[in-house]
């Protein structure tokens, strides 16, 4: 019943109704912004891309990274130690002919580009606003109505915040899967005239027309091998996931914090640490590496899900790795909260 209550009360806020609807019109408005940049006409039919994998030396990526950025001693051995583990990948995928598909031929980069370097990160950040907003406003609503210390005496008490945890998780969800879904109906409504998403959702994503997103002539490379359809719903399995983790950020911070502007600020302070702190470590460091695992930096590099990434991800399978570790920290980090919350005064 409490579950149920607090989740319809959360899904009838105007607040985050109204975030949502907001949300829908900005991916729009980048919709209209982003289709025909570059030029692209409805490409020529192509019945096979070209092998690039083939003889493929991803040294010459480290390298390139190395120089770039101006990496030296154990950092550049960092890099280069993940591109020796990407070699087997890229011989594997030569073997197997992963570029062979043609996916959308010359147009396929513009589309990956546009739709995971612009959409989909848009997509992320909002489904990760939508559920921290949505764990803040369910802890600290009873503290702004004045109705908590009732709450707290009743038969339920103060194990309240269990169903708060699990409806503010649940609306985050309930809200974010429509507006993924108009989103994705509006992005192929409108790239469908020149693009035959059909053809190309059983090709590999990974293709010899596909370029790492913001890195026009380097190959993406993912891990392991999907396809165009794969690969998405992939990224969208990460996407719910990491909106679990901001979803824990709000929480935490709602119920260390009772005041809920305070609440606010902490969770806004928190995520503002996340972004600015890897700036203070070296490209190609472990330490920078690892903060790439943070939630924002996981939302930052959503572009790169599943794939090498470069030279400040030097952890392969980077997602992976930081949303199972982010979970574990802040789910222990939640269990902290109930437990001080349970034994504080309210007063």
């Amino acid at each position: 019943m409490l579950y149920r209550y607090e989740t319809r009360k959360l899904l009838c806020s105007p607040a985050l109704v109204g975030f949502s609807v907001v949300c829908l019109i900005v991916n729009f408005l980048l919709l209209l912004m982003l289709y025909g940049n570059g030029g692209y006409e409805k490409p020529e039919p192509v019945h096979e891309a070209p092998n690039v994998f083939e003889g493929y030396q991803v040294g010459g990526i480290a390298e390139g990274y190395i120089r770039k950025h101006n990496v030296t001693e154990k950092n550049a051995q960092n890099v280069k130690v993940l591109y020796g583990k990407l070699q087997p990948v890229i011989e594997r995928k030569a073997a197997d002919g992963d570029a062979l598909s043609p996916a959308f031929g010359t147009a396929t980069w513009y589309v990956h580009d546009t739709f995971y370097g612009w959409i989909f990160n848009a997509l992320v950040a909002e489904g990760c606003l939508i559920a921290l907003f949505a764990a803040l406003l369910s802890v600290g609503y009873e503290n702004v109505r004045g109705t908590e210390p009732i709450i707290c005496s009743s038969k339920t008490g103060r194990g309240i915040m269990r169903a708060k945890l699990a409806a503010s998780l649940a609306s985050a969800l309930a809200l974010f899967a429509p507006l993924l879904g108009l989103t994705l109906i509006l992005f192929f409504a409108r790239y469908g005239a020149r693009h035959d998403f059909a053809a190309a959702w059983g090709d590999n994503v990974s293709n010899g027309f596909n370029y790492a997103v913001g890195a026009y002539g380097k190959p993406f490379i993912t891990w392991v091998s999907f396809t165009v359809g794969q690969y998405l719903y992939a990224c969208i399995g990460a996407a719910v996931l990491l909106s679990v983790c901001f979803g824990l950020i709000g929480f935490c911070a709602g119920v260390f914090i009772r005041n809920v502007t305070v609440s606010c600020l902490a969770a806004a302070v928190a995520c503002g640490l996340m972004y600015l702190g890897k700036s203070l470590f070296a490209i190609g460091s472990t330490v920078r590496g690892v903060w790439n695992m943070t939630p924002v930096w996981l939302w930052r590099g959503s572009a790169q899900w599943f794939t090498d990434g470069e030279a400040d991800i030097v952890h392969a399978r980077f997602e992976t790795a930081g949303l199972m570790a982010s979970l574990a920290v802040l789910a222990a980090l939640r269990v902290a909260s109930y437990i001080i919350y349970k034994r504080r005064e309210l007063t």
